[in-house]
C-alpha cells in the first residue's frame, strides 16, 4: 500500500529521518559490533530459544511466500514484503509472540540477502534449518535493551518478551558510541549478544608515512609470512585433551550412526535418536570453541598488521576452488582423495578469507590499505632473479634457486611474500620501491635507501595536512603546496 505523503505520520517519519541524516553528517562514524557473552538462567534460556524458533519459522514462511509470489515479469517490492510479514504476525496467533520490531528485522534481513545476491556478493537466501543454521534473533531498537551495569564485570540487558539477562561486561561501550540495536545468537549452547554501535571515526594510531609496505603469504605450516621477515604463528586451536575428547566423540557418533543404519533393515538411514543428537551437539560445541579461538587470533593479527604497515599485499586466492573435493565420479574416480581432503581441512581451518576481511577494515580505519595480486607461481619463482627453473622448490619450506649465477636459498614462504610485494610494486598498486637485497642470516627483505628521497621538512609545529592549498605527495614523504 502506498504511503500518503501528506499524512501526519509520514511527515513525522520524514522529519525524524532528516534529523538523523543531519546528525550523521555532523558526526562521522563507523559501524562496528561489540560481542558480549550472556549467562541466562534455564527459564530465560528457554525463552530466548523460543524466540530463535519463531525467527526461523518467520524466515522460512517468508521464503516460501517469495518462491510462490516472485515471477520473471513481476518483481516483488520491499513494501510488499513488509506488508506480508506484518499480516502474517496478525493472522498467526503463535507468531505474535515474536516482537513486531523483530518481525520487521526478519523482513529487512531477507531483503538484504537478496540485494547481496543481485549484486553478486553472496548467494540467494534459502530455508533455515534448526540443526544446520545458527539460531538467532534481532533486537532492532536500542531503547529496548536497557543495559544496566551491576558490577565491575557484569551487566544486565533487557530482552523483549523474555526478561533481564546477565552479560559478561568485559568491554565497556566507548564514550560517544551510539547503540543502534543488537542480535542474540546461540553458538552451540553459548549465548552471545552482539551490539551494533556507531563509533566516532577513529584517529590514526600511528602516522601513515612512518609505516612500511609489506607482502604476506598465507600458508598452513607458517600461517602468515611477511616480506620483511616477520612471521605470525598460532598454537593449535584445541589442546591435546580436547583433541582426544573430539576423537572419542567422533568414534561414538560413527558407532551410533552405523547402529541406526542397521536398525533400518536397509530401508534408509533411519531417524536420528536423542543420544546420537547429543553426541553431534557435543562435537559441535568443541568445534565452536576452536572457531572462537581462531577468530580471536585473526582479530589480534589483523590489528598488529593495521598498526604496523601502511599497505598490506595479499594473494588473490580462490579458496573455494582450492578446497574442492578430489573424489571425482564413479566413472572417473579421483586420486589421493584422502590426502586432498586432509589438505582441504587444514586450509579451511586457517580461515584465510576471514583474516583478509578483518585486515581490510582495520587497515582502512588506520589510514592504510589492503591490495591483492595474482597468485600463480609466487612460491615457485625466485624473488631475486626471477628464475622459474623446475625443481627449485625442494620441499614445503625450502627453495633453492636453479640459476647458478643467483643460487639464493631460503624459506619458500618468505620468498613468496617477497614476490607478492614486488608484483604489487610492478603493477603500480603501491608506491615504487627500490630493489631489494637479502640478508641470509636474518632472512629479511631489506629495502635499499632511495637516492632521490627528499629530506623531511623541519618544523616546530606539526604540519596540517588538511588545510587549504595543501596535499600529500604520492610517496607520502612530505607536505608540498598544491
Amino acid at each position: 500500500m502506498k504511503r500518503d505523503s501528506n499524512s501526519p505520520a509520514e511527515r513525522s517519519r520524514k522529519a525524524k529521518a532528516a534529523k538523523l541524516a543531519r546528525w550523521k553528517a555532523a558526526h562521522p562514524s563507523v559501524s562496528r559490533g561489540l560481542l558480549y557473552r550472556m549467562d541466562p538462567t534455564v527459564e530465560l534460556g528457554a525463552g530466548m530459544g523460543r524466540m530463535t524458533d519463531l525467527d526461523r519459522a518467520l524466515w522460512n514462511m517468508t521464503h516460501q511466500w517469495w518462491l510462490m509470489s516472485s515471477r520473471p515479469l513481476r518483481r516483488v517490492k520491499k513494501s510488499d514484503l513488509d506488508a506480508v510479514v506484518a499480516q502474517a504476525r496478525t493472522d498467526i496467533p503463535w507468531l505474535a509472540e515474536l516482537p513486531a520490531q523483530a518481525c520487521k528485522a526478519v523482513a529487512k534481513r531477507y531483503w538484504q540477502t537478496w540485494e547481496r545476491c543481485w549484486s553478486g556478493v553472496g548467494g540467494a537466501p534459502n530455508f533455515h534449518s534448526r540443526l544446520k543454521d545458527r539460531p538467532s534473533f534481532d533486537i532492532p531498537q536500542a531503547r529496548d535493551l536497557n543495559i544496566t551495569r551491576v558490577s565491575k564485570k557484569f551487566a544486565t540487558v533487557q530482552v523483549p518478551k523474555v526478561g533481564k539477562v546477565t552479560i559478561r561486561y568485559h568491554r565497556p561501550i566507548p564514550v560517544g558510541a551510539r547503540v543502534t540495536g543488537a542480535r542474540v545468537t546461540n553458538d552451540h549452547g553459548r549465548w552471545t549478544l552482539a551490539l551494533r554501535v556507531e563509533l566516532p571515526k577513529p584517529e590514526l594510531r600511528s602516522p601513515v608515512e612512518s609505516r612500511p609496505v609489506v607482502g604476506f603469504d598465507r600458508g598452513v605450516v607458517i600461517p602468515l609470512a611477511g616480506s620483511d621477515g616477520t612471521e605470525f604463528n598460532h598454537p593449535d586451536w584445541l589442546t591435546p585433551g580436547e583433541k582426544r575428547h573430539l576423537r572419542y566423540l567422533e568414534r561414538q557418533s560413527a558407532r551410533e550412526r552405523h547402529a541406526r543404519w542397521d536398525r533400518s533393515d536397509g530401508r534408509g538411514k533411519g531417524r536420528i535418536g536423542a543420544n546420537e543428537r547429543k553426541t553431534y551437539d557435543a562435537i559441535a560445541s568443541v568445534q565452536a570453541k576452536a572457531a572462537r579461538r581462531r577468530k580471536d587470533w585473526h582479530h589480534q593479527t589483523s590489528r598488529k598488521i593495521a598498526d604496523g604497515y601502511s599497505v598490506a599485499v595479499f594473494e588473490a586466492l580462490r579458496i573455494k576452488n582450492m578446497t574442492k573435493s578430489a573424489a571425482g565420479s564413479v566413472k572417473a574416480p579421483g586420486t589421493n582423495v584422502a590426502a586432498k581432503s586432509g589438505l582441504n581441512r587444514v586450509i579451511l581451518n586457517e580461515g584465510w578469507g576471514t583474516l583478509l576481511d578483518l585486515t581490510r577494515y582495520k587497515m582502512a580505519d588506520n589510514g592504510g590499505a589492503v591490495v591483492t595480486v595474482p597468485a600463480p607461481f609466487t612460491s615457485l619463482t625466485c624473488h631475486t632473479c626471477g628464475s622459474t627453473t623446475p625443481g627449485q622448490r625442494k620441499n614445503q619450506a625450502l627453495l633453492v634457486c636453479g640459476d647458478t649465477d643467483c643460487g639464493w636459498t631460503g624459506n619458500a614462504d618468505f620468498n613468496a611474500a617477497c614476490n607478492i610485494l614486488m608484483r604489487a610494486v610492478s603493477g603500480g598498486l603501491v608506491p615504487t620501491l627500490s630493489a631489494g637485497i637479502v640478508d641470509d642470516a636474518r632472512s629479511r627483505y631489506e629495502l635499499e635507501e632511495r637516492t632521490d628521497a627528499m629530506p623531511p621538512v623541519g618544523t616546530e609545529a606539526p604540519l596540517k595536512l588538511d588545510g587549504p592549498g595543501k596535499r600529500e605527495n604520492r610517496l607520502g614523504q612530505r607536505t608540498v603546496a598544491a
